[in-house]
């Protein structure tokens, strides 16, 4: 036997995705909106999109810092470019 949720009406889908679109701007995370809301994955990132909600970026809340380029120019550490002249 399947635990189905029953499907949600139009108005239910777009009042649940505005609740949603609320708290994911407000930093919720979409596993916390799924956790919280006992939806499935899909189906909250489904309701976002059609809520019109900005998605952010893989990575979370906080993405990593850039990797800071090493600067060809620069000189190795430790050496000079007068060194043994």
């Amino acid at each position: 036997m399947t635990n189905k949720r029953p499907r949600l009406t139009d108005a239910e889908r777009e009042s649940t995705g505005a609740e949603l679109k609320e708290k994911y701007i407000a930093g919720a995370t979409i596993r916390e909106l799924v956790a919280e809301t006992g939806l499935k994955y899909g189906t909250v990132r489904t309701l976002l999109l059609a809520a019109k909600t900005p998605l952010r970026a893989r990575g979370g809340r906080y993405p990593r810092a850039a990797a800071v380029p090493v600067d060809a120019a620069a000189p190795a550490a430790g050496r000079s470019e007068d060194a043994g002249l």
